[in-house]
């Protein structure tokens, strides 16, 4: 959680765990068409409230969007200085693992 001009804001990953944010990741769920445009918006607007706050913080998306031919319509509504990176996952825990690995070399975090 971070606060941003009087809002509260919650990541599904940050870290460290506590002090100031140096990357946080946020998780989406966007399983109808008409859901793309307020949810991308969302997503960009809580990178922007996280830089807003940490400037020198890396924000990250993992979305979940089932319709496979139209994550490039996802990619250009996530298109922002505020977002270093955007990966997409399917429901299944290996599929989020994996694009968790896929991202975190983009937002500077090295793999052991």
């Amino acid at each position: 959680m971070f606060m941003a001009e009087g809002e509260q804001f919650e990541l599904d990953a940050a870290s460290p765990r506590s002090g100031d944010i140096k990357v946080g990741i946020d998780i989406k769920r966007i399983e109808a068409r008409r859901d793309i445009h307020k949810r991308c918006d969302e997503i960009v607007n809580k990178a922007t409230k996280l830089k807003s706050t940490f400037p020198d913080s890396k924000f990250g998306a993992i979305v979940y969007y089932p319709f496979i031919e139209e994550h490039v319509n996802v990619q250009n509504r996530l298109r922002s200085e505020n977002i270093e990176g955007v990966v997409f996952a399917s429901e299944a825990k290996e599929s989020i693992e994996n694009a968790v690995k896929m991202l975190l070399p983009t937002l500077g975090v090295l793999r052991n």
